[in-house]
């Protein structure tokens, strides 16, 4: 009897689909490379109404910010990046951390060259996620500024 058990284990174990033991964990929806479309920040927007609104769209982002769309590169090994070329395509900023992820909410932890923790929600939806988040635009020391930016996966 025991002999039979044993026998129907092994045989149970070697029904396994052999690719499901070698194939790695489908990588985040998040990981890649990504490229800014548009952002709005909603100044002092934490204590009730803005006291102003920034925007910028894919039309307007050079002439505004004089700056490429940022490229951000979330790795599978929890690593990113965000590029920052100004317009004659120097490198002028390139923030570096780890990050994590759950379905809905991505944490970043900028270690260099500055360090800041930053939380948001996002969505994606084909190609292009939304992030929602606190941040400290007008760099008064307090999170209090509403951002919501688009970008789109390469």
């Amino acid at each position: 009897m025991k002999f039979i058990r044993i026998t129907f284990i092994i045989a149970l174990m070697g029904c396994q689909n052999p690719q499901s033991q070698t194939e790695s964990p489908a990588a985040h929806p998040l990981t890649g490379e990504w490229r800014n479309l548009s952002l709005k920040v909603e100044i002092d927007k934490k204590n009730g109404e803005s006291t102003s609104i920034f925007e910028v769209n894919a039309n307007t982002w050079e002439e505004q910010l004089k700056i490429r769309p940022i490229r951000t590169y979330f790795r599978d090994d929890s690593t990113f990046n965000s590029e920052h070329f100004n317009l004659q395509d120097s490198l002028v900023l390139n923030p570096s951390g780890s990050w994590t992820a759950s379905e809905r909410e991505i944490t970043m932890i900028t270690t260099k060259p500055f360090s800041d923790t930053t939380s948001c929600t996002y969505t994606i939806k084909d190609n292009v996620v939304t992030f929602g988040c606190w941040v400290d635009w007008d760099e008064d020391g307090e999170k209090d500024d509403w951002y919501l930016g688009t970008q789109e996966k390469y």
